[in-house]
């Protein structure tokens, strides 16, 4: 039920040049992403509705993995990404993190929960876990809503000020995932630094 009070089927329809697109019966436009991984990562209620949680493939190199998470939903006038998110990211080094995804019991925001590891040196690493929160906003993307603000220096810092960069163009109603979104997770915006 992507649209409040009304069900739909939903499925991937490929397209040329390894894209694919996300079709919701009844609902307009479909969301375009890249093939690579491509599925339907969850589907998480919030306001009356469900979000989807479209993850595939953004590898930046041959020896790093990148998956991001497109959430997309009925913002009260057409179907579109409400945010874009890291859901794990590897780096050649081992270092990287994970996320999962959880919706608030008042169905109004979602956890991002989220565990990151580097490596220091040959027998030690630097380990960190944090939580991120995503709010809805009727007609609007949806909202980064910190608890606190994230410390300095830390990898839950990093990846607020890269869903800053990424809300600011998500203002504009985006159907389709391009490079110009996908230039934003280049690894040097990504932790671990």
């Amino acid at each position: 039920m992507l649209r409040p009070g009304q069900s739909c089927a939903t499925d991937f329809m490929p397209l040329p040049r390894e894209r694919v697109a996300f079709r919701a019966e009844g609902l307009a436009p479909m969301i375009v992403l890249p093939a690579a991984r491509a599925r339907l990562a969850a589907l998480l209620p919030m306001a009356g509705r469900q979000i989807a949680v479209l993850g595939f493939a953004a590898d930046p190199s041959e020896t790093a993995r990148l998956d991001l998470g497109a959430f997309v939903g009925w913002d009260g006038a057409r179907l579109r990404v409400l945010a874009l998110e890291p859901l794990r990211w590897c780096a050649g080094d081992g270092s990287g993190f994970n996320t999962r995804l959880y919706a608030t019991g008042d169905r109004t925001r979602f956890y991002l929960r989220r565990d990151g590891a580097a490596p220091i040196d040959r027998m030690r690493w630097r380990r960190e876990s944090w939580t991120d929160l995503l709010a809805w906003r009727d007609g609007e993307t949806l909202a980064d809503a910190p608890a606190r603000v994230p410390p300095p220096e830390t990898w839950q810092a990093r990846l607020s000020a890269l869903r800053a960069r990424v809300a600011a163009r998500l203002e504009r109603p985006c159907d389709s995932i391009g490079e110009e979104l996908l230039a934003l997770f280049r690894p040097d915006a990504l932790p671990p630094a």
